[in-house]
């Protein structure tokens, strides 16, 4: 993905912040975006869509297909390597000054407490709670001013975009 691509995707995400979320607030090539990663770690995990959607309120499912679909949304996205590790720089590179110290100390820590966890899947929805735990409020900010990598981090206030709308 390139540079442009996750500055406008940042742009898009960040007008979500000053006010309730709406579709209509993303522009169709990000919905776009996001729906192409929605899809394809749905289609690599068969995840049922409920289980996704209970995300956002923070109800946390031990389903295996839940788990390795945020694994793909974060290996997809650059934010967990082949080794299956959160790669905190990468995870970082466009954070804002504003919350970057912030947002480094909150991936270190999940990082460090998923660290032990040999599966990939679970090690990555290991590090999803972690953000939760450690300060829910924070993580969606995290998500919004990240960049695509952390779009997956958005489903805990809201899944509509990534459904197409029933015709």
């Amino acid at each position: 993905m390139s540079s442009l691509t996750k500055i406008v995707v940042i742009f898009a995400v960040l007008s979500i912040t000053a006010a309730k979320f709406d579709e209509s607030m993303l522009s169709d090539d990000i919905k776009t975006i996001l729906k192409g990663l929605h899809d394809v770690c749905v289609g690599k995990t068969g995840v049922e869509e409920a289980l996704i959607d209970k995300l956002k309120e923070a109800e946390f499912s031990e389903d295996q297909k839940l788990k390795c679909y945020i694994q793909c949304l974060l290996a997809q996205t650059g934010a967990m390597d082949m080794a299956g590790h959160i790669d905190i720089e990468a995870a970082t590179e466009l954070i804002p000054e504003q919350v970057k110290a912030a947002m480094i100390r909150d991936v270190t820590q999940c990082a460090k407490e998923s660290e032990h966890v040999a599966e990939h899947c679970d090690r990555a929805y290991t590090t999803l709670k972690c953000f939760y735990k450690v300060n829910p409020d924070v993580s969606c900010i995290y998500a919004l001013y990240g960049s695509i990598k952390y779009i997956t981090l958005l489903i805990f206030r809201s899944t509509t975009y990534f459904k197409q709308k029933k015709r």
